[in-house]
């Protein structure tokens, strides 16, 4: 990480050493105090702005608004420093102080902040249509809002603005979120109608049978979600009240949609005759009712059912090639061929399956964007760009992130472009990737699809004898090569490793364990995963299977397979978690990139993973 160091230095002319920024940083958070001796080490390096703004949150409750903008006029490529204004407007806002607050405001997309400044306008009566609208749209949500938005919220309420109609659309969306105590507490102020309509959809959740048998007459809205929990506890006795039209007539439409979507994404035989039926919409359903089908080999069912979806969704690669390969199987080559030829121009996993089905090579260009040299050192001389590479070396991976996004918003259209090749060149692979989709370089595959951490994968996937560029793809799929990231269910790292599989498989190979810093090191999250990979392809002898079970776990990729022998495509479509099914098409389609980076050689997908899918 250090060799990052000398490139910044070559970007900034300061005879500053980098080495203990981090500590010294520290130091400045805990104190509030920039000493003679740090002011001397740093005040000539692109992160005395850190500094700056570090001293100045310690002690934001002194510094005035005159001062924060006299900050961000002296340092408007600092990300840190333009974050004070908002720690500023947070602390008026919670004690109160509306006329000042006022003076620091600017857009900000903060909920909270925005509560605080709205909530000044109405204390101080300078408000408009707008600020109404914009309060009304803050409280209109499923989910509770900061408990820092009540007082804008009793505002509300005092002045009559929340009309009963919105009140109880937005009990609708708390209830469909599962949030029954939040839609109980915005039943408070009205009828006792109301509050008992709360309760029955409590009763079809606990209930369902029941609920459909006797109630779904009076509170059709809730037979859908009461139909759906039916067919999961015991679909044969759904299918039941459904064939003996058993459920009230107001509330059989909305039962048959919940009902069939639960029964059609896990799978349940039988269903052809039932999602003929033309019924309200639902996205789920219009979706799993072509997946279905598609799962079934039905290719009329699958015409009949890509019909029905709406304009929007028609438009998608993924319906356009169902559509072409149901077309094939039915006869009409020169309309599915036509169709293909389309997607085929697309490098992505339904363009790579259209190119197979015609036989033509796929869409990977071997020319590099050309970076013009001057925009080049335009855009690394750029005090915001040249921040943000001296954090990402330092290792605050978090704040060299902010700081970029910061950068990128000040910097043209062909700056941002380049810029892609800035972060490259220092081996920032995570922003090389997400800048160079952004600013839409075309082609940019050596950008979209870097070789991060080349050297420790080869050598690991020789090793663990796996692909590479598997390896690889799975890495940029799980983290895009952020090395520090967890995700919300606890995994860490690189190949984003739960800390459980970790440790076992660490010793499995012989690592010593030392918790999840084991994780946040590049080097031992790579060959963890990699091993891991390794252990899901002894397990499933397929990648398509093995990716699959990376994502989702072995255990359920079992009981996702099919009962005899199927097209891979096929697979793939009725995968019943939509984060594995776009997780196994991202992470293929860019193994055949990466198969490409590597070697030069462009091979399909079928010479890569095996075109079926066995029990």
């Amino acid at each position: 990480m250090r060799y990052f160091i000398l490139v910044v230095s070559l970007y900034f002319s300061s005879s500053a050493s980098y080495g203990g920024f981090v500590s010294d940083l520290k130091a400045v958070k805990n104190t509030g105090i920039i000493s003679k001796t740090l002011l001397n080490r740093w005040q000539s390096s692109p992160f005395f702005p850190e500094l700056i703004a570090a001293r100045s949150k310690k002690k934001i409750s002194r510094v005035s608004i005159k001062e924060i903008l006299a900050l961000e006029k002296k340092y408007p490529e600092s990300f840190s420093v333009s974050q004070i204004r908002f720690r500023k407007w947070r602390i008026l806002g919670e004690q109160n102080k509306h006329d000042q607050l006022l003076k620091i405001v600017k857009p900000s997309n903060n909920v909270i902040l925005n509560c605080y400044r709205l909530e000044a306008k109405f204390v101080l009566n300078k408000t408009n249509i707008k600020d109404e609208k914009e309060a009304l749209k803050i409280w209109d949500h499923g989910f509770s809002r900061p408990a820092q938005c009540n007082d804008l919220f009793k505002l509300l309420v005092s002045k009559n603005l929340i009309p009963d109609d919105l009140r109880k659309g937005r009990i609708e969306k708390a209830l469909e979120n599962n949030e029954l105590k939040l839609a109980r507490f915005l039943a408070i102020p009205l009828s006792i109608d109301e509050k008992n309509r709360i309760n029955s959809w409590q009763r079809a959740r606990l209930r369902p049978e029941t609920f459909l048998l006797n109630e779904s007459a009076k509170y059709p809205e809730w037979s859908r979600m009461a139909a759906y929990k039916l067919a999961g506890q015991s679909p044969n006795k759904m299918l039941k009240l459904i064939e003996n039209n058993s459920i009230p007539a107001i509330a059989s439409d909305n039962a048959k949609v919940g009902a069939l979507k639960r029964l059609a994404i896990n799978n349940f035989p039988g269903l052809t005759n039932h999602l003929k039926i033309k019924l309200p919409k639902d996205p789920i359903l219009d979706s799993w009712r072509v997946r279905y089908h598609i799962r079934q080999r039905n290719w009329d069912g699958v015409l009949f059912a890509i019909d029905q979806l709406p304009n929007d969704m028609l438009k998608k690669e993924e319906w356009q090639y169902w559509a072409a390969r149901a077309l094939e199987k039915k006869g009409y080559n020169d309309l599915a061929k036509k169709l293909f030829f389309r997607l085929a121009k697309n490098s992505s996993w339904f363009g790579f399956l259209a190119s197979d089905r015609i036989k033509k090579p796929y869409n990977l260009s071997s020319n590099s964007f050309l970076v013009d040299e001057i925009v080049l050192e335009r855009v690394k001389n750029k005090k915001s760009i040249i921040l943000a590479a001296a954090l990402f070396s330092e290792g605050l991976f978090g704040l060299a992130r902010n700081q970029w996004s910061f950068a990128l918003k000040q910097l043209s259209k062909s700056e941002k472009q380049v810029a892609s090749q800035v972060a490259l060149q220092i081996g920032w692979y995570s922003r090389t990737s997400t800048t160079a989709t952004i600013s839409k370089i075309k082609p940019s595959f050596e950008f979209r699809f870097p070789f991060a951490h080349r050297a420790i994968i080869e050598k690991t996937a020789k090793k663990e004898k796996i692909s590479a560029p598997w390896i690889s793809s799975v890495m940029r799929t799980e983290s895009l090569f952020m090395q520090d990231i967890g995700s919300s269910a606890g995994a860490i790292g690189l190949m984003q490793i739960m800390p459980q599989t970790g440790k076992q498989v660490a010793m499995e190979y012989g690592i010593k364990w030392r918790g999840i810093s084991t994780l946040l090191n590049p080097k031992t999250n790579i060959i963890l995963g990699s091993r891991y990979l390794k252990n899901m392809k002894t397990k499933f002898k397929n990648l398509a299977l093995s990716t699959a079970a990376y994502n989702a776990g072995p255990h359920r990729v079992r009981r996702w397979l099919p009962k005899k022998e199927m097209p891979l495509d096929v697979w793939v479509a009725g995968i019943p978690f939509p984060e594995t099914r776009n997780y196994v098409q991202r992470v293929l389609s860019g193994l055949v990139i990466y198969q490409w980076r590597y070697t030069g050689e462009i091979k399909n997908l079928k010479k890569i993973v095996k075109q079926s899918v066995n029990p």
